[in-house]
């Protein structure tokens, strides 16, 4: 039995350094599953309304922070809401879960 995953990577471009600094910036996600493509926001203002949002993306990005982006401001004594998508591989089965595990 061997062990498999799949790392994505939020770089710049598709070059050696590139990707060496995003994996140094944390710019990741894995999967031991499907190849998936994910985009993941973070900020303090996220509704759960603004998922159905057809412009949800643009949102994401007015609202916070990408996965490769530094939360800053925050008021306190609120935590942080996360927006996060994730299209599933056309040649695999169905995503039945996202799970995050704050490192």
């Amino acid at each position: 039995m061997e062990a498999s995953g799949y790392i994505g990577v939020c770089a710049e471009s598709n070059t050696r350094a590139a990707l060496w600094d995003a994996m140094k910036r944390k710019e990741t996600y894995a999967t031991t599953g499907s190849r998936m493509t994910v985009l993941f926001f973070g900020g303090f203002n996220y509704a759960a309304c603004d998922f159905n949002d057809p412009n949800y993306i643009v949102k994401g990005y007015n609202k916070g922070v990408p996965m490769r982006g530094d939360i800053s401001n925050d008021p306190e004594g609120k935590a942080p809401t996360f927006l996060i998508s994730a299209l599933k591989d056309p040649t695999s089965g169905n995503l039945d879960r996202i799970q995050v595990v704050k490192g």
